[in-house]
């Protein structure tokens, strides 16, 4: 990755934070990861704690690429230490995030036929190179058609370029026939509508998404979003409490429902 890239890629995402597509978690020991990248309930191991310290001046030198299944840990969004990235985010953060890219880029050099470290890293890239993230996507349907992910992130991406939306929730549909009732897919097509201004489906599909997944972070982040643009206050209330239920202290879900409570008076 170039330098001026990597400056891209850090500006990008301080100034405008990523939405829950993937996920970065700390480990709570030194075996267990520190930087992970969560695709569906699939993990990809980067690295971790031991081994971002000793190479830290050298991100690209660290192994990764690995596949394991972690129980209770779903959703494609991005967290760092519980927090969801809803908006701006530390230095340290992004930092992470950079050395997660460089991570997948050193392991599709070496594997290039790896497509599932191919969709993290497309994942990685939607906010900072979106033509490149859909690139990456386009390789992985053409070389493993059965992977629904990677149809629902190419529709998420081509609905934010301004594709038309025939197209976008064509990918959705395949997506959905690959995993039907995917909460996960669902809640990816619900923040694509929303997007689009296309608030009206965007709710219905939230809806139905949020009785899939009550508790999960993701779902109620882009659920109480989406009502709260429609000025459903209740819903927001709702939606966000559930989910603190299992998740207390998930600043996305605490801000958004006291911005619900401040709005209401207001309104």
């Amino acid at each position: 990755m170039s330098l001026r890239r990597i400056k891209m890629f850090l500006c990008v995402l301080l100034l405008s934070g990523l939405p829950a597509l993937c996920g970065v978690v700390q480990g709570q020991v030194n075996d267990q990861p520190d930087l992970e990248l969560v695709v569906g309930d699939r993990v990809m191991v980067v690295a971790t704690k031991t081994e971002i310290h000793r190479n830290k001046h050298q991100p690209e030198s660290l192994a990764g690429g690995h596949v394991s299944r972690v129980r209770g840990l779903q959703g494609d969004r991005v967290m760092i230490n519980g927090n969801s990235f809803e908006g701006l985010v530390s230095r340290q953060d992004v930092m992470l995030l950079s050395k997660a890219v460089g991570l997948f880029e050193t392991r599709l050099r070496e594997h290039p036929d790896d497509h599932q470290s191919r969709l993290a890293y497309g994942i990685c890239l939607e906010y900072a190179d979106l033509p490149s993230a859909i690139a990456e996507f386009d390789q992985v349907i053409r070389e493993a058609p059965d992977e629904a992910m990677a149809w629902a992130h190419r529709g998420f991406c081509r609905a934010r370029r301004g594709d038309s939306a025939d197209e976008f929730e064509s990918d959705f549909a395949e997506a959905l026939r690959l995993a039907p009732g995917d909460s996960q897919i669902l809640a990816l097509k619900a923040d694509s509508l929303h997007r689009r201004k296309k608030s009206g489906e965007a709710w219905l599909v939230a809806q139905e998404t949020h009785k899939l997944a009550p508790f999960d972070p993701y779902v109620a982040t882009i659920a109480s979003s989406i009502a709260f643009s429609l000025k459903d206050y209740n819903a927001v209330r709702r939606i966000t409490t559930e989910a603190l239920k299992v998740h207390p202290s998930m600043d996305t879900l605490l801000t958004r429902r006291a911005a619900a409570d401040m709005q209401e008076l207001r309104d």
